[in-house]
């Protein structure tokens, strides 16, 4: 369970996959939070353990957390095998439905169907579908098999408080090619940035590319150079038209890792070495 105390405190479930303290869950759980802390369902009186986001995917609403303290984990999650599923399978969802209160929560039902497509925020996904009831505070808890296997990461982003028997989970076997980037820690450029399209581009006469709005202070990009105004046409030696495709080429790095961007500043391309930290 994870909690954010800021002016309210939000609850979410995860799962334990790796020993030194890694937990996967739901993106939109942890979104935005201040703090993250995690509470193990073991007896363990309720102590709130810190955690730090470690990387996430948006489009499939997945994050990675990781466990600041040395503490000994109670178990490890053994993922299954989505893709076997039949519709009638039993599966049981655990978690954390509405808060503290019911911690360690277990529902069970059956699959309702396999590789459902629904749309979640105007993106179009695959999921399964179950009639285990899936909860607010279940989001990102572990849908199992009656082998204990992880089949799927429960969410209740998709529904409404009226819809029963209607739960859906985000297949294991989505996210398993997703581990290895998720556990490597996100690399930091320091900008906010808007996307210029060949529309934008016409209106405001410069290149197509990544514009910068604003550089943090003290960041990879303030050190290297780049200003607000700055349109990057080139990072690390490829072309790029948006945010998402220099996050792409920048996380195929590794902190301290430097790479070439070329921008255009005020009509004149120029290039500058950028490096990568956590």
């Amino acid at each position: 369970m994870f909690g954010f105390p800021e002016s309210e405190e939000g609850m979410g479930s995860g799962i334990i996959f790796n020993e030194d303290g890694y937990i996967l869950t739901n993106y939109h759980v942890v979104n935005g939070a201040k703090q993250i802390t995690v509470i193990f369902n073991n007896g363990t009186e309720g102590k709130e353990i810190p955690a730090k986001l470690v990387n996430y995917n948006p489009s499939m609403d997945l994050a990675v957390i990781k466990l600041t303290e040395n503490v000994k984990v109670p178990a490890v999650a053994e993922f299954g095998d989505s893709d076997s599923l039949q519709v009638g399978d039993p599966a049981i969802a655990i978690g954390n439905p509405l808060g503290k209160q019911f911690l360690g929560t277990v529902t069970a039902g059956v699959i309702s169907a396999v590789n459902r497509e629904v749309s979640v925020d105007g993106q179009k996904q695959k999921y399964i579908q179950t009639d285990a009831a899936i909860n607010p505070g279940n989001s990102g808890g572990a849908l199992v098999n009656t082998y204990g296997q992880v089949i799927g990461i429960n969410t209740a982003k998709i529904g409404g408080s009226q819809i029963e028997g209607l739960g859906f989970a985000i297949p294991i076997n989505a996210v398993k090619p997703l581990i290895d980037s998720l556990t490597k820690p996100i690399l930091k450029i320091g900008i906010s940035a808007l996307n210029i399209d060949e529309k934008l581009s016409k209106e405001h006469d410069i290149p197509v590319g990544v514009y910068i709005q604003q550089v943090e202070g003290f960041s990879p990009a303030e050190k290297a150079g780049l200003i607000p105004g700055d349109v990057v046409i080139k990072f690390d030696g490829k072309k790029v038209k948006t945010v998402q495709e220099i996050n792409e080429l920048k996380q195929k790095h590794s902190a301290g890792d430097s790479v070439q961007v070329e921008i255009n500043r005020e009509g004149k391309n120029k290039t500058l070495t950028l490096k990568l930290a956590e």
